[in-house]
């Protein structure tokens, strides 16, 4: 067992053994190769579950948009059917706004994650293909702190209509639950970009 270690017992003491040592630093390199692939591994499904998880969220965030817009055309026809053969909607334009925010705010994140936002590369396409994934990296990464501490901001926001008791004028509705999901939406956003730079850097070059 001690010749393992790299030592051998000659007399009252312990001395080096080169064939031990000669048998002895491979069996750490094999132990260190399969600690690393487990370490790899590991890094490899936590980033596959922040990118299926930023997917589901926003996935069922545009479903939830896409409900609000849903009511806003039916609102905003039935208010004009009804201005025509009786009277207007009472709150049709508070209404209106609570929803549009709702819409707009859930819907960034998987805007983002389809990439359908209008983006500007005429300077960026140009660039060799290391140096593209290094700014859009960092973009990205600008891009998400900048719309965590937008989020964080509007909770508090949110947070403070919520102490101070705020209503609209026409339906006395308050303002912070929608205030709430819009400050939601940013998070979801800044989610998105954190999910577009690990799936950057988890693809092998040459793949889009």
């Amino acid at each position: 067992m001690l010749m393992w270690l790299g030592l051998i017992k000659k007399g009252n003491k312990f001395v080096p053994s080169y064939v031990g040592w000669m048998a002895f630093f491979p069996c750490i390199f094999l132990i260190g190769s399969s600690l690393s692939q487990k370490i790899m591994l590991r890094k490899s499904l936590t980033m596959k579950f922040i990118i299926t998880l930023c997917s589901w969220l926003n996935q069922n965030a545009l479903k939830i948009a896409g409900l609000f817009l849903a009511a806003m055309i039916l609102l905003s026809c039935g208010n004009i059917f009804l201005r025509i053969v009786w009277m207007p909607i009472k709150g049709t334009y508070e209404l209106l706004g609570f929803f549009s925010a709702v819409v707009a705010g859930l819907a960034l994140g998987y805007a983002q994650l389809e990439k359908v936002h209008t983006s500007v590369d005429i300077l960026t396409s140009r660039y060799p293909a290391w140096l593209k994934k290094i700014v859009i990296a960092i973009n990205c990464c600008i891009c998400c702190i900048f719309f965590v501490i937008s989020g964080w901001q509007v909770l508090e926001w949110a947070n403070t209509l919520r102490a101070s008791g705020e209503v609209t004028e026409t339906l006395r509705i308050h303002y912070y639950p929608f205030t709430f999901i819009l400050g939601i939406g940013f998070l979801f956003l800044s989610l998105a970009f954190f999910a577009q730079i690990l799936t950057m850097f988890s693809q092998k070059d040459g793949e889009k």
